[in-house]
């Protein structure tokens, strides 16, 4: 009697850890709906709009490092998306993600926010990891923009966030770009600061619309200051 009772206990016991490993699989695998929706077909029509992604890119290095005036530029989610699986993957940064198992990025604009989503692993073992990021312009700092990460999950099970923030934080580093962190009700805000190492900017930023399907960025370049003779 005892011996079929410890078999029973332990037969229970597997049959509660398989089913318990294979829930845990099933939450790691789940792949968000926005993350679907938001892969654009491939086609002429998505080499285009990765083609216009970059050229809106380009117009915008421009107007930072070296424009006149008031400027503006305006990117559309699908343009974004056809960007990520057309051009982003020929970078050397996707080379380095890629080491890292991030692969397939994707984006979705909703109204003061944005949602990205990322594939991280290989074949089977891979999973979505996603953020919810909210962003708006420090009302207080020249060019300084705020991040809130509002929700990250790998596949459906929460995810915490501190690697995220490390990985940011160095990367940026390395790109010349200033990243500080504080929390806001609990969640983390990235405080990423543009030039920070010069004492006059080439220009500053005065707007930033996250609306839905489409982000824009505005601003004004500002006159280099002329060395005295």
């Amino acid at each position: 009697m005892r011996k079929r009772r410890m078999w029973f206990w332990t037969l229970t016991s597997i049959l509660l850890l398989g089913s318990g490993l294979t829930a845990l699989a099933l939450l790691l695998k789940h792949e968000p709906n926005f993350y679907r929706r938001a892969l654009v077909a491939p086609g002429q029509d998505r080499k285009d709009m990765a083609t216009a992604c970059m050229g809106r890119f380009f117009k915008l290095v421009n107007h930072w490092t070296d424009g006149k005036g008031e400027w503006e530029v305006t990117l559309s989610e699908a343009q974004l998306n056809s960007f990520f699986a057309e051009e982003f993957v020929r970078w050397g940064d996707a080379d380095n993600l890629r080491r890292q198992g991030i692969s397939e990025p994707r984006i979705v604009i909703e109204e003061n926010r944005l949602r990205l989503a990322f594939r991280y692993g290989r074949d089977f073992w891979s999973t979505v990891i996603s953020y919810d990021l909210k962003l708006w312009l420090a009302p207080r700092d020249a060019n300084v923009i705020c991040v809130e990460i509002q929700g990250r999950h790998a596949g459906a099970i929460p995810l915490a966030a501190q690697a995220l923030l490390n990985e940011i934080s160095e990367t940026a580093s390395r790109k010349g770009v200033e990243v500080t962190w504080y929390r806001h009700e609990g969640n983390p805000v990235a405080l990423i600061r543009f030039q920070a190492d010069r004492t006059r900017p080439t220009a500053q930023l005065r707007r930033l619309d996250v609306r839905p399907g489409m982000i824009t960025l505005g601003g004004v370049s500002l006159e280099p200051v002329r060395s005295e003779s």
